[in-house]
């Protein structure tokens, strides 16, 4: 898929993506031990509002893995839409 978020992560330096995916691996790491039944890939639906809405505001201090030191986004996918709940990132609706 062109513009994907793998693709994206994929093209920053090797030390950054390296770093990411570290990130990304402890929070969800995180995010199965408070949901232990809780797999990849993670769908919502599987836990219920309620329980996701517990997880994330659980999660809230956590920082996104793709954030940098400054807290700036590592990438940019211009075709995806999204907004903040919670300090949850989630897809948006168009």
């Amino acid at each position: 898929m062109s513009g994907s978020l793998l693709e994206a992560v994929g093209r920053l330096p090797p030390e950054a993506e390296t770093e990411v995916r570290r990130r990304a691996r402890a929070l969800a790491d995180k995010m199965e031990a408070l949901e232990p039944g809780w797999r990849a890939p993670h769908a919502v639906l599987d836990l219920g509002d309620a329980r996701f809405d517990r997880l994330v505001e659980t999660l809230a201090d956590q920082p996104g893995p793709l954030l940098d030191d400054s807290g700036g986004c590592r990438i940019s996918i211009p075709t995806a839409r999204w907004y903040v709940v919670s300090s949850a990132w989630r897809p948006g609706r168009a």
